[in-house]
């Protein structure tokens, strides 16, 4: 039997395939012959672990082909999470289960009959947000468990509201940027270090009517809280490039240092929105998809459309750091980021007067005399993943900033400067 189930590969029919030139993102779309719908989707131990309605269970090494796993459950299975090895997936019934492959299943016991809608992992402990009750889906408590074995149940506080269950599927519930955060349908965004005692911050609003709006305004501007207007559910929060980014109902979008005191940024002039579902951070960018398309933005401002793609129900995304996994339904799609070699410099890059080049294991950028007058840029380069390097460049009168990459092993990094209110980014790699 277990063999029987390793091989047995789940089909995929290719329904979608974008076609762009060099530089530009691939979007390839596939349809599982099934029809379970995938709610979740996790990277780890190599793999996509994708998990839903039914107790679907299926992984990948890389988004395409797919193998069947056994769950051990019929229960819908609404999220998954990876930490050092184990796969650990939850979803209705109080179900949880775990996996070192995500193929082969164990059914654990959380002594609960919850509705169990997100689980992750943070701080030395498995977190899974529950319902209690499962008719008014308004009472909640929080699982925990350092083992994913053994569960204890937290009581949440009453006055928390969040959103009606299956309906945005809870990505405003993760451990990010060093602590536990939850977004509720009000619009407030809960923090906590430990899962238990919660920090609550002042409520904010996304997004106002339109009609109150500057039609002369720019796209985008950080405006103080109003909770007079707008449409205020938080669907989805990331964190990277030292910030958090809350996506909003209607295309909202809000930003934070801390996690505690927001700002938002509002849509205006009635211009197309990003109208986001989910938002993540790959390391250098955060990635928005939703009813809009996909977007790029690295602080949440002047989004970039990469993709003409639409959801009009939360997406989840999973990055791998060469191909985004996306799951909706019965559709998993594969994005892929432009293709980066040395070659990419063999123009200079131009950044508001800033010039980038690249000579071997040097890359050099050179500030005008007018930028260059009152302070040095702060430089930085991160690898794929987000961490960030340490590096030493040499700063020169000339406005020429120079930075050595010999200690770099192998792969794609992301050099980040800012000058000022400016900031910029390139991806390179090292082969």
């Amino acid at each position: 039997m277990k063999t029987d189930l390793l091989k047995s590969v789940f089909a995929v029919v290719f329904c979608v395939s974008v076609a762009v030139a060099d530089g530009q993102w691939k979007w390839t779309a596939q349809e599982f012959v099934a029809d379970k719908a995938m709610r979740s989707v996790v990277w780890g131990g190599g793999k996509f672990v994708a998990v839903g309605d039914g107790g679907a269970t299926m992984a990948s090494p890389d988004g395409k082909a797919w193998v069947v796993g056994n769950s051990g459950t019929v229960n819908n299975l609404r999220s998954v999470t990876w930490h050092d090895g184990l796969f650990v997936a939850a979803g209705d019934g109080g179900t949880i289960v775990t996996s070192g492959n995500g193929v082969e299943w164990t059914v654990r016991q959380s002594g609960k009959n919850y509705k169990i809608v997100s689980a992750v992992w943070g701080n030395g402990k498995y977190a899974a947000l529950t319902y209690t009750d499962a008719t008014y889906d308004m009472a909640f408590s929080i699982l925990m468990s350092n083992d994913a074995i053994m569960w204890t149940e937290f009581d949440m506080p009453m006055n928390w509201i969040l959103p009606v269950v299956g309906k945005h599927e809870y990505k405003n519930f993760a451990y990010i940027g060093g602590m536990f955060i939850v977004g509720e349908v009000d619009g407030d965004v809960k923090v906590s270090s430990d899962c238990v005692s919660w920090e609550p911050n002042v409520e904010f609003d996304f997004l106002p009517p339109m009609s109150d709006l500057d039609p002369c305004g720019p796209p985008f501007v950080i405006v103080p809280a109003d909770p007079m207007h707008g449409n205020r559910e938080v669907l989805s929060i990331a964190y990277g490039n030292e910030m958090f980014l809350a996506l909003g109902e209607s295309g909202g979008l809000a930003r934070s240092e801390n996690g505690k005191d927001w700002s938002t940024l509002e849509r205006a002039c009635g211009k197309s929105t990003v109208n986001g579902r989910t938002v993540i951070h790959n390391g250098a960018h955060f990635l928005i998809a939703g009813e809009g398309g996909i977007y790029k933005t690295v602080d949440g401002t002047n989004p970039e459309k990469i993709l003409e793609k639409s959801w009009k129900d939360r997406v989840s995304i999973a990055y791998n750091s060469s191909v985004y996994v996306t799951v909706y339904g019965t559709e998993v799609g594969i994005l892929e980021p432009p293709t980066v070699s040395i070659a990419s410099f063999a123009k200079p890059a131009k950044h508001n007067g800033v010039v980038m080049n690249r000579k071997g294991n040097v890359i050099s950028l050179h500030y005008a005399a007018a930028q260059r007058a009152n302070t040095k840029p702060e430089i930085d380069i991160y690898s794929i993943a987000g961490k960030r390097l340490k590096i030493t460049p040499s700063f020169g009168d000339d406005g020429k900033v120079s930075i050595p990459l010999s200690n770099l092993a192998t792969g794609i990094y992301i050099i980040r400067a800012s000058y000022g209110k400016e900031r910029w980014q390139e991806q390179f790699s090292v082969k």
